[in-house]
């Protein structure tokens, strides 16, 4: 869907839907597009990653999940490489700031679409 248009793309998903899952009724239902850019790690030829991506620069992780369905594994690697036992509990110093978190797309979409 990335060469599409919201438009395009929300009908082209409730085709795709209403093709797998057939006697589903989307009536009432409301839809939104964003677009969202890949962050991956950079592979030879253009290719994308088969597999969760986990750099070591100095005292630098730099991981990507490359897909949120790898993220357990993901997690399991990054113990690894920092030598972390489950049950430890690094101090965390009180006087670090808590940092924000932002909003989901579906909090702050302004254009939602009906479904005829």
């Amino acid at each position: 869907g990335v060469g599409m248009t919201p438009a395009a793309l929300l009908g082209h998903a409730r085709q795709e839907l209403e093709a797998i899952v057939p006697g589903l009724s989307l009536r009432g239902t409301e839809w939104a597009a964003w677009r969202v850019d890949r962050a991956e790690r950079s592979m030879p030829g253009g290719r994308r990653p088969d597999d969760v991506q986990l750099v070591v620069e100095g005292n630098v992780i730099t991981a990507w999940p490359t897909k949120l369905a790898l993220a357990p594994r993901l997690a399991d690697r990054l113990l690894e490489a920092i030598a972390f036992t489950p049950g430890d509990q690094p101090e965390v110093p009180s006087e670090w700031p808590r940092p924000a978190v932002a909003l989901p797309p579906w909090e702050t979409e302004a254009e939602w679409t009906s479904v005829p």
